[in-house]
């Protein structure tokens, strides 16, 4: 089967690989970035999220935006996870809509499997029970 294009966001288009090395390709330059001012203390404290430091919204939008960092943070990486799902369900509905059972390799008709040898196999003691060892010599009259 062919890849199966959309328009993300109705401007772009793109197949799944397409979706998934973009997402990966920016899931990277945001850890790298994470990193980096993660290393340079440029982040702040996580307690920011149970008890955030009011001083910092009588600075303008500079402090608003530090106050509430980890928020804001956690709501983007909330309206990442929904985009994909909503871009993940656009191909699956795309790709059934594509879809055409004349081309599936499946046959409908059943494969005649030759018939499979049926032996005794013996206990985990290494002898055959009795019971087991009287089924096998009727079965084999």
């Amino acid at each position: 089967m062919k890849p199966v294009w959309i328009k993300y966001y109705g401007l772009i288009p793109m197949t799944k690989r397409g979706y998934f090395i973009a997402l990966g390709v920016a899931g990277a330059v945001v850890g790298v970035i994470f990193g980096v001012t993660l290393t340079m203390g440029l982040l702040p404290p996580f307690s920011n999220l149970w008890a955030p430091d009011t001083t910092r919204f009588q600075q303008g939008w500079q402090g608003i935006f530090y106050a509430l960092f980890w928020w804001i943070i956690i709501l983007l990486l909330f309206a990442q996870v929904l985009d994909t799902l909503v871009t993940l369900r656009a191909f699956a509905n795309k790709e059934a809509e594509e879809w055409d059972p004349e081309d599936d390799d499946i046959e409908d008709e059943p494969i005649d499997l030759p018939e499979a040898e049926t032996r005794v196999r013996p206990a985990r003691g290494g002898r055959t029970s009795p019971i087991r060892r009287d089924k096998a010599i009727e079965d084999s009259d």
